[in-house]
């Protein structure tokens, strides 16, 4: 198990070390991963963003969820004008 979400980010990164001659981008989740991300991004020597993730509920459904993402720097330009609002409009 983990001490806590730092020990977690650096034993994955022992984990992964042969990828960072690879050059990657780590990127994390908010809400606890990016702590996690960011222990392996610093000792593999790579940027590290964030992915924002919106859960949006499905319609027909009950309990149950669609997921809708957006990488802010990944997606292409005509993918930014459909992007979900950051937060929802007031009801």
């Amino acid at each position: 198990m983990f001490r806590d979400r730092k020990d977690a980010g650096r034993q994955l990164a022992r984990a992964l070390e042969a990828y960072g001659r690879e050059a990657p981008v780590v990127l994390g989740l908010p809400r606890g991963g990016v702590v996690v991300a960011n222990e392996v991004a610093q000792a593999l020597g790579a940027p590290l963003d964030v992915v924002v993730v919106r859960k949006v509920g499905a319609p027909d459904r009950v309990g149950e969820a669609a997921a809708r993402w957006f990488i802010q720097h990944l997606a292409p330009p005509h993918h930014q004008a459909h992007a979900a609002p950051a937060h929802p409009p007031a009801s």
